[in-house]
């Protein structure tokens, strides 16, 4: 593979952390907040923060037989990166005044973390035949500072936006904006995702 087509995944690659940094700083981070601020109790919002990952991880073991029958760790990772951004869909119809129960909220938390995490041992396995060996140390540094940067600057703009009072058409909960922020973002990082290579040996 030529050296710029390899550059050209590996920066493409930086642009999908800071991308995904930002959809966890500014829509994930606030899940449990989110769950008080429709009512329900600082217990309930402590099992949505944690039971939903464990229900993402029991999804995530079916990952192996999943990738033997479709062939191509690329198209699982865009298509797990997708439906993890889908999940912020319903989060923004609740937002409209549709509260959802706990049940429903922990199906749509429990499906974000499956398919986040469904995404991530293919993405593993990809970027270790992406990134030269001699390399890896100091590409995944600097990666690993720019999602730090990304989550940062997600979880502060979102602190800094919720004490306001926003209503903008049929949206009267700044947790609307922050999950449609969210969503956008996963949305572009499922499209950098898709123009990657992936290195076949």
């Amino acid at each position: 593979m030529p050296p710029e087509t390899t550059e050209r995944s590996l920066k493409l690659s930086n642009i999908d952390a800071f991308l995904c940094s930002l959809m966890v700083g500014a829509g994930e981070s606030y899940f449990p907040a989110y769950a008080i601020s429709i009512g329900m109790s600082e217990v309930l919002a402590g099992f949505l923060a944690t039971l939903p990952l464990v229900g993402g991880a029991v999804l995530q073991l079916f990952t192996p037989r999943i990738l033997q029958r479709v062939h191509s760790h690329k198209y699982w990772v865009v298509f797990s990166v997708v439906t993890q951004a889908l999940a912020f869909l319903p989060l923004i119809y609740f937002t409209m005044g549709h509260a959802p129960n706990f049940w429903v909220l922990f199906a749509v938390f429990t499906l974000y973390w499956g398919a986040g995490f469904s995404a991530g041992s293919a993405w593993t396995f990809w970027m270790g035949r992406l990134v030269p060996g001699e390399r890896s140390a100091n590409y995944f540094s600097k990666r690993g500072r720019i999602s730090q940067v990304g989550i940062l600057v997600g979880i502060v703009s979102g602190g800094l936006a919720l004490p306001n009072h926003i209503e903008v058409g049929p949206f009267t909960s700044v947790f609307s904006l922050l999950f449609i922020f969210a969503f956008l973002c996963r949305s572009m990082s499922s499209f950098v995702l898709s123009r990657k290579v992936f290195v076949n040996e």
